[in-house]
């Protein structure tokens, strides 16, 4: 769900409007604080005539503001993402990045409003223009159409045939029934053919793989850049690498298939090399731009680019790549010339100054309560009195609401504001957001960051860092590893290299052909040990071929067989009975507000069946899979808290004895404030 805070967007306008002198047609400068940011930008957004672009200085800077912004409206928002390998890596796509930066463009073109965060580097990289681009899919049941033209319209687009439509821009096809999964989108769609027509359309369950609706529409954007429409620039640059001498096999062979009119799994790579349009040249006209910390994003891209000009330099040297490839990106006078002749602009800073033509707008900062509950409580009605609208988002929103009835008044609580907060009246949404602030007329934002001291935690990649650690700690030189992407190589050890000025370490793996790739050491999610059925050495994969492809093919192949038998043996178990529990008791809501962190999608999904397992009469046969530290205890907390409240004893197994005491602790933790006894077993502990 997106949106859940777009009433106090809505409250904002206003001011915003008034501020900007009623005309968006010049350059308009706000001071805002950085809490407030994401509602102002949500604010001018929802009111401009097409899409609008946010330029931040860092690629982190822009995902953040994109998790916050997604909060406050529910105009489309877009990340227009950076290429993540070093410059002129010859490295394989990434088909979400690829998909998301199809989106993000597309979403620029559009006269319709939307957001596009994008950094000075992502907006400067190449791309294919926009008349490279194939228009979008769109089908309604009624549109002449046959699965084989559907699916070959999709190719073109770059969308990737598979056997499984389960990531975005990927589709499959079985018989007279299409599953395409959209660019950017959230669930594949299941196409129903009748002869040459498009019979029915449904939405794809990702998890079971069954349609849950119909739809009346769907739209299918381009998945990649039209790198079709790329054949002659690509034959142009052979001819150059051959009248060079340069034997740089592995690049001259793709650039030979995209020449040939054929798909080819480093089209990113190549369409920095062949296209020179950026994302400026896919802006609508009636674009809105909001800028933030241009300097800074300046520098960032001038770091960029002279990193840039030594790795070429370095591959050159080493024979990886041709000599004399174009660059990757423009330079920042060129990105600077295009914003600036934009004329629906903003720029927000920290602070307002009048003498420097900036506007403060009358927003501040919450102020903070350190935890105390009651004071938070009082402060609240306090300002409702004055007749302030108060917001309170907060994942504790439930325990703050029984504290406000307590105290004799009766909040809202919401699941969502859609609308502008009531005046004198707390409304609470149990959602978490980056910081609070407050308007001198109304509303006032509070958030966990000003209740407590701290935002509730998202759950860190530092715990993926501590399993990428238990593996570089067992690597030997010579060990064989599997990569996602590019399959079996040999590791070779670690390199240090120096990327945008910062120096970082990289493994180095080995390929067929003497072929190398470099993996940053702090992004090894898709690295893991080669384990084989044999002591016998594997054979390395051909950097460029299509033999890891086929090889990934034929094991989903495999999976999908095997998937069948369980459906036939999970049949069977359909027809055993067992106990069915209630709904959840009032505590088991408390219980769960109180966890510190904010769940994963997965880990909500992952709950809520679990519960849905206890209430069904069926026997529960469910395996919670997930990494270190990413959240399975607490779905077990949670369903033995829901199997105590119904007057069960539960109990929890596990391995070692250190588990059961770091289990123990943590149920003690859990459940404290509440009616339960937690105790240890083990061979330490046998009474």
């Amino acid at each position: 769900m997106a949106g859940e805070l777009a009433g106090l967007t809505q409250a904002l306008a206003g001011v915003v409007q008034t501020q900007s002198g009623g005309t968006n047609e010049a350059p308009v400068r706000f001071g805002v604080p950085e809490n407030a940011r994401p509602a102002v930008i949500a604010s001018i957004a929802e009111r401009a005539p097409a899409a609008t672009l946010v330029m931040v200085p860092f690629a982190a800077r822009a995902q953040a503001l994109l998790d916050e912004l997604t909060l406050y409206t529910r105009v489309p928002v877009h990340r227009l993402p950076e290429s993540d390998r070093l410059p002129y890596e010859f490295a394989r796509d990434d088909g979400f990045a690829r998909s998301a930066r199809a989106t993000a463009l597309a979403a620029l073109r559009e006269e319709a409003p939307a957001i596009v965060v994008a950094s000075w580097v992502a907006f400067s990289e190449h791309c294919a223009g926009p008349g490279r681009f194939q228009e979008a899919v769109d089908l309604s049941p009624g549109t002449r159409l046959n699965p084989t033209d559907l699916v070959a319209r999709l190719e073109q687009a770059g969308y990737d045939v598979d056997a499984v439509a389960d990531r975005p821009g990927t589709v499959a096809r079985h018989g007279g029934v299409v599953d395409a999964f959209p660019a950017g989108g959230e669930r594949p769609a299941r196409i129903e053919f009748f002869g040459d027509e498009v019979e029915s359309i449904r939405l794809v369950d990702l998890s079971s793989q069954r349609s849950v609706g119909r739809v009346e529409h769907f739209s299918l954007p381009p998945a990649a850049t039209g790198m079709r429409a790329a054949r002659e620039a690509a034959a142009k640059l052979i001819q150059q690498v051959e009248a060079n001498g340069d034997e740089a096999e592995a690049v001259t062979e793709q650039l030979q298939l995209i020449a040939d009119g054929l798909r080819t799994d480093y089209e990113s790579f190549f369409e920095l090399l062949l296209f020179d349009s950026t994302a400026a040249d896919h802006c609508s006209p009636n674009l809105t731009l909001i800028s933030e910390d241009d300097t800074a994003g300046r520098e960032t891209l001038a770091t960029h680019l002279d990193h840039q000009e030594r790795a070429r330099t370095e591959q050159e040297a080493r024979g990886a790549i041709p000599t004399g490839l174009p660059g990757l990106n423009v330079d920042g006078p060129a990105v600077s010339n295009y914003l600036a002749g934009i004329k629906r602009s903003f720029t927000v800073d920290r602070f307002g100054d009048e003498k420097f033509g900036t506007h403060r707008l009358p927003i501040a900062v919450t102020p903070g309560f350190a935890g105390k509950l009651k004071t938070l409580v009082q402060q609240c009605i306090a300002w409702t009195h004055q007749g302030r609208a108060v917001v309170i988002a907060s994942q504790q929103a439930l325990r703050i609401a029984d504290l406000i009835e307590e105290d004799g008044h009766t909040p809202r609580l919401l699941r969502s504001l859609d609308v502008e907060p009531e005046s004198g009246v707390v409304t609470l949404v149990p959602v978490a957001t980056a910081g609070g602030f407050r308007l001198e007329e109304s509303p006032i934002l509070v958030t966990d960051t000003e209740i407590f001291g701290f935002r509730k935690r998202r759950r860190p990649l530092s715990n993926r860092k501590t399993i990428a650690s238990d593996l570089l700690a067992t690597l030997e030189v010579g060990s064989y590893l599997v990569h996602a992407d590019h399959g079996i190589g040999r590791f070779a050890g670690m390199v240090k290299r120096v990327t945008d000025g910062v120096e970082r370490e990289y493994l180095e793996l080995n390929y067929a052909e003497r072929d190398r790739l470099y993996v940053p050491a702090d992004q090894l999610d898709s690295i893991s040990p080669y384990i084989g059925p044999t002591d016998r050495p594997p054979s390395l994969t051909r950097l460029g071929s299509q033999d890891w492809t086929r090889t990934k093919r034929r094991v989903r192949q495999a999976v999908l067989e095997m998937a069948q038998d369980l459906i036939e043996l999970y049949a069977k178990r359909e027809v055993a009975r067992g106990h069915a529990f209630g709904d959840d008791h009032p505590w088991q809501m408390e219980m769960e507000a109180a966890f510190p962190f904010v769940e994963t999608s997965d880990q909500l999904v992952a709950i809520a069946e679990v519960k849905a397992d206890m209430q069904n009469p069926r026997p529960m046969d469910r395996l919670i899979c997930g990494d270190v530290g990413f959240g399975k205890t607490e779905v077990a907390v949670r369903a033995a808290f829901k199997s105590v409240m119904a007057g069960k004893q539960v109990a929890v197994l596990v391995p070692t004895t250190v588990l059961a005491e770091q289990h123990g602790q943590t149920f003690r933790e859990r459940t404290a404030g509440f009616p339960v006894r937690v105790e240890v077993l083990s061979r330490f502990r046998s009474e």
